[in-house]
């Protein structure tokens, strides 16, 4: 699972503005190569959620959007290494195709009958974790479908707290749901302030299939407030 590229943002009196935008910033430490070091940024246009990952000498490795974000996605692309894998979702609200490409080659598509069941893709899982917070101050747990794009398969995921921190602070862990297939999928934990913003988490990200830490170093109300059009 991954966190989260702006195209289009312009500040307010440009042309055919869409909607208010929101962006967060950070770096990334691989866990276990300290030298491997990403920075990322995420930014919220309307209905569309995208992410950009670049590498320490600014080049950009691997991006992902999602639009559509209610109760469950309507289109995911991600890319990595200037192509080198290029992956579609679509979701028609009863069933997801998956497409895949590498190196501009077309691989495989698939499809994942879902019956009407909402599916959460690329950020959108940590969007969720903060609007229900409260309840996982509370002690509730929260489950939901999670598109894994490379496997092209839908798991059911499951979050709660796992620490209390003072402050007001929270870490939540997101785990497989079925206790057979935790072995096999990495548990992400993330940690939220008291004002429910994102600091850190660490697991897998986007660019890398080795565990990482993530540090939040910019907020969206860092920002004066900006429109987006695409």
């Amino acid at each position: 699972m991954a966190l989260v590229l702006s195209s289009g943002c312009a500040s307010a009196g440009s042309a055919a503005p869409l909607a208010a935008s929101q962006r967060w910033e950070g770096d990334a430490i691989s866990s276990q190569r300290p030298e491997l070091r990403f920075r990322w940024r995420v930014e919220r246009c309307g209905d569309r959620l995208r992410s950009e990952w670049r590498d320490a000498q600014g080049r950009l490795v691997a991006w992902d959007e999602v639009t559509g974000l209610g109760a469950g996605f309507g289109r995911y692309q991600l890319q990595r290494a200037a192509g080198s894998q290029d992956i579609h979702a679509a979701n028609n609200g009863r069933d997801i195709v998956v497409e895949r490409r590498e190196a501009g080659r077309f691989v495989s598509r698939q499809h994942i009958v879902t019956a009407g069941e909402s599916v959460l893709a690329g950020p959108m899982m940590v969007s969720l974790l903060q609007e229900h917070l409260p309840q996982l101050r509370a002690g509730r747990e929260i489950v939901r479908s999670y598109l894994v794009p490379e496997q092209a398969l839908v798991l059911r995921l499951i979050a709660r707290q796992s620490r209390a921190g003072a402050g007001g602070s929270i870490s939540v862990s997101i785990q497989a749901a079925s206790p057979l297939l935790r072995p096999f999928v990495p548990t992400t934990v993330l940690e939220f302030d008291a004002q429910n913003r994102l600091l850190r988490s660490s697991g897998r990200i986007l660019p890398s299939s080795a565990p990482a830490m993530l540090t939040t170093t910019h907020q969206p109300d860092s920002y004066p407030e900006v429109t987006c059009g695409f």
